[in-house]
């Protein structure tokens, strides 16, 4: 994570080189980078007074158990990713209306929440469910299609 920090300070200095971040942005980004450079320095200053092995008689340590939520969201997407790949067109477009069936159950309670305050987002969530409505139309379309050429073979 501190490696990407790093990496991170560059990048914005490229940007804000190109006009795309305010000098006083750029300044508060540095102390930041700063500050991480610090701490990056003590952990590893840290892990070398202890030993390659950081102390611990079993072996170098295990990542930590617990992720932070920006990874456990990367590690959900990554693994969906994969179960996709694996799966067939049939089993994609059956997880494809299963999906959009969630969707379109929780646009409806949006939609219902909305109308009962009047709020003025119910455009705006009506215009949401037609289009998952239609997609979800769509995916149905293609699956009868797919399930169609696969009976006539």
């Amino acid at each position: 994570v501190a490696r990407a920090l790093l990496d991170f300070g560059a990048e914005v200095n490229a940007r804000a080189m190109r006009g795309h971040v305010t000098p006083l942005h750029v300044a508060a980004l540095r102390n930041r980078l700063y500050k991480q450079r610090a701490k990056l320095a003590d952990a590893e200053q840290q892990l070398a007074d202890l030993g390659e092995d950081g102390g611990n008689p079993e072996g170098p340590a295990a990542p930590p158990a617990t992720l932070d939520a920006a990874a456990q969201a990367i590690a959900r997407a990554q693994a969906k990713a994969e179960a996709m790949a694996a799966m067939g067109p049939r089993e994609k477009l059956d997880a494809a209306l299963e999906s959009l069936d969630q969707r379109i159950a929780k646009a409806r309670d949006k939609l219902a929440s909305a109308e009962a305050e009047q709020s003025e987002h119910v455009d705006a969530l009506r215009a949401a469910l037609d289009k998952l409505e239609a997609k979800r139309a769509d995916t149905a379309r293609q699956r009868a299609e797919l399930n169609a050429a696969q009976g006539a073979q």
